[in-house]
């Protein structure tokens, strides 16, 4: 790239899009198959999701949470 501004919305871009399609936004991580499940996995925003729509929507509390902050 030629100045950091560029780089910057480029790594944006290249990290937001995979974020976005594998981490259950657009559809149900449950529904992959394969190596994009596995790929889906490894995104924090996955774990996110899961969290914030137990938290907010459901209420639970930190405990159920624990294996989902550990990524297991």
């Amino acid at each position: 790239m030629r100045s950091q501004v560029a780089a910057i919305f480029g790594t944006a871009i290249i990290c937001l899009i995979p974020a976005v399609n594998f981490s259950g936004l657009l559809y149900p991580t449950s529904t992959l198959v394969g190596i994009p499940y596995y790929f889906g996995e490894a995104f924090p925003a996955t774990w996110f999701q899961l969290i914030s729509l137990g938290a907010f929507t459901k209420g639970l509390g930190v405990r159920f949470f624990i294996p989902m902050y550990a990524a297991w």
